[in-house]
């Protein structure tokens, strides 16, 4: 209930904001249900509600569905239409004024909040969704929505599968990019398993060296080897009746595979400089973020070690193809680390939030983590992460976060300049194409061009060129 207030309060905020800009007589929010018919989030009164389904029909033709988040811009006079599609249907945003008719710069900020909104609109609903599962649902799966945070399909699914593997011992191989969160993953299935009482062991089959990998994961006998003065234990051992996360199995070294299939296999194993078999009962679960089917082809990873540590396979999937979790993660990320740091109660302004979701995330949720970290580091006493709070990594090069100026027509004239310099290097520079694209005339976009001195000189093409190519 908690989220759900702080998500009302931002589309709050962020419908405010939008309405005191544009100042519409008349204002509303609708998303498609499953029978494909609009229902009313937001309407400012009963004349858009008899307005609206006269229109259904054309806006439905209009704006079709798209498979990912787009927008969709129609300006009919005094009626602006701007279609988005939150996480899980479609949505429509509707202004209405009498007098006046919208300008280019006020239909693109409608389309700058609408994303926002549309995320924010899906989560809410998410959430509320999953407050319906079965009383038996809920009361099984508190420790995987703590630890895999996230409503997304793909999200649902990891622990919906993660939930059907807790009465079995089967190894579960884990693949996916650096960051993505495998060794939560692991966790999850060991916490919901009934090996949750005793241990999990954690062994990083990259970072330590081959030559003492086989001792650290098997143990040794006394006199092993020079310093061996005692026998010890492995990680094998001290994970008995327990788990065993090999993270990046990719890296094994070759001879150690055949003893590790050994152990996968037969259960038994000997300590390094002794012949004596002991037996061992562990759950194997294993990650990597290399292709091992290519390991195989080039030699480096055994086929028959492969089959055995993928009886079951969780592929977890980047951030950047489950944006609709960003706003989830963002939120954790901002509590965990604001009770910290002692900044509580920080909010993210909506143009931040629009870097975070227009980012790709190469690092996944390891490089949101310390986004979200240092952004709460950075910003001021005002408690709100803005733009110049974030990584320059996130902005491209001829978009670089500055103050925002008090006088409206200043920041105006900033955003045309930035999203006139962003439009010509998408089109690569070509005016006709561009003019096309945002639904000017060439001579339109000249006279844009030459009142913000965006015009090429000596065919010269700056900064611009090189963000295009990247």
């Amino acid at each position: 209930m908690e989220l759900e207030k702080i998500g009302l309060k931002a589309i709050e905020r962020l419908w405010g904001l939008l309405q005191e800009e544009l100042h519409p007589e008349e204002a509303g929010l609708f998303l498609q249900d499953g029978g494909k018919r609009w229902r009313s989030i937001f309407a400012s009164s009963e004349k858009l509600k008899s307005w609206f389904p006269e229109k259904e029909n054309i806006i439905a033709r209009s704006f079709p569905p798209a498979p990912t988040p787009k927008t969709f811009l129609l300006s009919d006079g005094n009626c602006l239409v701007l279609s988005f599609l939150h996480p899980c249907r479609p949505g429509l945003l509707i202004l209405l004024r009498e007098k006046e008719a919208f300008k280019d710069w006020e239909l693109k900020l409608a389309e700058k909040m609408a994303g926002p909104i549309g995320y924010i609109l899906g989560w809410l609903e998410s959430s509320r969704s999953g407050a319906g599962q079965s009383k038996n649902q809920e009361a099984e799966e508190p420790v995987l929505k703590e630890l895999i945070i996230g409503e997304s399909e793909a999200t649902r699914n990891l622990r919906q599968t993660i939930a059907r593997l807790r009465s079995s011992d089967a190894p579960v191989l884990i693949v996916g990019e650096s960051g993505t969160g495998k060794e939560l993953v692991a966790r999850a299935i060991h916490s919901t398993s009934h090996r949750r009482q005793a241990a999990m062991v954690v062994i990083n089959c990259g970072a330590i060296p081959e030559h003492l990998l086989e001792s650290e994961l098997f143990g040794y006998a006394r006199g092993a080897f020079t310093g061996a003065q005692r026998d010890k234990p492995g990680l094998v051992e001290e994970a008995n009746g327990g788990t065993l996360f090999l993270d990046e199995i990719g890296d094994l070294a070759f001879p150690l595979q055949a003893k590790l299939l050994r152990l996968i296999q037969e259960k038994e194993f000997r300590r390094v400089g002794e012949t004596k078999v002991r037996r061992s009962n562990v759950r194997f679960l294993s990650a990597t973020n290399r292709n091992l089917e290519e390991e195989i082809k080039e030699g480096r990873f055994r086929e028959d070690l492969y089959y055995r540590l993928k009886i079951i396979t969780l592929e977890i999937p980047p951030l950047r193809e489950r944006k609709e979790d960003l706003m989830l993660l963002v939120d954790h990320f901002l509590r965990f680390y604001g009770r910290q740091l002692g900044k509580p109660h920080v909010l993210i302004s909506p143009a931040a939030l629009e870097r975070l979701l227009a980012y790709d995330w190469p690092g996944n949720i390891r490089e949101l983590q310390n986004e979200i970290q240092r952004s709460l580091i950075l910003c001021g006493s005002e408690g709100v992460i803005e733009e110049k709070d974030l990584s320059p990594r996130l902005f491209p090069p001829q978009d670089k976060p500055v103050s925002r100026p008090e006088n409206f027509f200043v920041a105006r004239a900033e955003f045309e300049r930035r999203f006139l310099r962003t439009a010509l290097a998408r089109y690569g520079y070509n005016r006709t194409r561009a003019a096309g694209g945002l639904g000017l005339s060439r001579q339109g976009l000249t006279k844009l061009l030459k009142k913000y001195r965006l015009l090429e000189k000596n065919n010269s093409r700056p900064s611009l060129v090189q963000a295009d190519e990247r």
